[in-house]
């Protein structure tokens, strides 16, 4: 990298500049099975169901309100 032409986010660590990226862009995701985790785990009986709780979160599968919050998901 040529230190002349380095624009100073350039020297920021991947990490930060993905976050600073998402936290003005929202990410849009294309395939979400939160959807199918309740009808899956709990064969489609959510209502009154204390095991049933989104922002806790699922042990199985890949998406849960945590992590789409976490990962600055902005649309599902």
């Amino acid at each position: 990298m040529n230190p002349e032409f380095v624009h100073p986010y350039q020297l920021l660590a991947i990490d930060d500049r993905v976050k600073r990226v998402l936290k003005l862009t929202p990410l849009f995701d294309g395939h979400n099975d939160l959807p199918q985790q309740p009808r899956a785990i709990f064969h489609g009986k959510i209502h009154n169901n204390p095991k049933f709780d989104l922002e806790k979160g699922f042990e199985r599968g890949m998406t849960d309100i945590p992590r789409l919050r976490e990962g600055k998901q902005g649309s599902a």
